[in-house]
């Protein structure tokens, strides 16, 4: 009998760390305190059913969450309880959209900026948070970027994916105007930007391989990875000595389509957890808080008006993914 409640007590202990510690959901709709949505019934999503178009971007920046409104060409600001709180109006041409931005300084005196990506054309847009437009970075028919997709800043580098050139530009934002310091060859559509190193992919002779580079080195270090060869990532994360990879597994089988988060230890050994397919539309269907702590960014089909933000577990081994 005591056996038993000590399994008991055992399994109960691992269903709550499996459970989400934090959920928001956030309203969307056309009133100010709303993010914008609409719904194409005209595009062929992997589901095989219309999804939603709105949001573009979602990051944490300090406790708050600031969003991509990119319909009502804003940058929404909601607390971590989500309770919407301001706003930032980004007055962009006609034919531009909000696409994906990050938060950081800019220029000699190091001013806070909006550094946004413009998900129409080939710019690079910096903003302060007033929303007063300080530099354009390219146009419409002459840019160094052909498709540039994700963004990240760290310390006084920006870096920018181009997706259609698979290289990873490396800006300085110290001075008065952008010019590449470094240019990345990547086979994927994200890298990501953890600490003090810059993760992203190369696909060579049939194999994945991991390369991790310390921002203020020339230093590379290599991981190859075994049974993801034929795997599609949109998301990579490094937190606690884990790799985390967003998949969609069985994409050609609309039906039976399921996003996968893959969890890769020190030593190559690899946890699947499977999750409620996110919104693709998001340039980011998960994001990370100041923490570490890793959340999926979704859309209910059973609740049209809401897009939600939901914890992952840390370990899947733990949470039985």
């Amino acid at each position: 009998m005591r056996f038993f409640k000590i399994s008991l007590i055992t399994l109960l202990l691992n269903i709550l760390v499996s459970l989400p510690c934090f959920c928001l959901e956030l309203s969307l709709g056309n009133d100010e305190q709303s993010l914008g949505i609409k719904i194409s019934h005209e595009v062929n999503e992997p589901l095989g059913k219309p999804l939603p178009w709105g949001p573009a971007s979602i990051r944490f920046v300090n406790s708050d969450i600031w969003i991509a409104d990119t319909l009502k060409s804003r940058i929404a600001i909601f607390d971590n309880k989500g309770n919407y709180k301001s706003s930032i109006p980004i007055s962009l041409p006609k034919d531009s959209e909000i696409g994906d931005f990050c938060v950081g300084h800019y220029g000699r005196d190091k001013k806070e900026t909006l550094f946004i990506l413009d998900s129409n054309n080939p710019i690079l847009y910096i903003y302060n948070l007033e929303g007063k437009k300080i530099l354009q970075y390219g146009t419409r028919n002459k840019s160094i970027f052909f498709y540039p997709t994700k963004i990240e800043k760290y310390d006084n580098s920006l870096f920018v994916l181009d997706s259609g050139k698979n290289i990873i530009y490396v800006f300085n934002v110290l001075g008065s105007v952008l010019s590449p310091k470094a240019r990345l060859p990547i086979n994927s559509n994200h890298f990501s930007v953890e600490e003090d190193t810059l993760a992203y992919f190369v696909n060579k002779d049939k194999s994945k391989t991991l390369k991790r580079k310390k921002i203020n080195s020339e230093k590379v270090y290599n991981i190859k990875l075994k049974s993801v060869e034929n795997m599609e990532f949109d998301y990579i994360c490094y937190n606690n000595n884990k790799l985390y990879l967003g998949i969609v597994n069985d994409i050609n089988d609309s039906e039976n389509a399921q996003y996968q988060l893959l969890q890769i230890d020190e030593k190559g050994k690899v946890i699947k957890l499977n999750t409620d397919y996110p919104v693709n539309f998001l340039v980011r269907s998960f994001i990370k808080d100041e923490k570490g702590k890793v959340y999926q960014i979704k859309f209910n089909s059973n609740q049209p008006n809401k897009l939600i933000i939901d914890s992952l577990p840390e370990d899947f081994g733990v949470s039985g993914g």
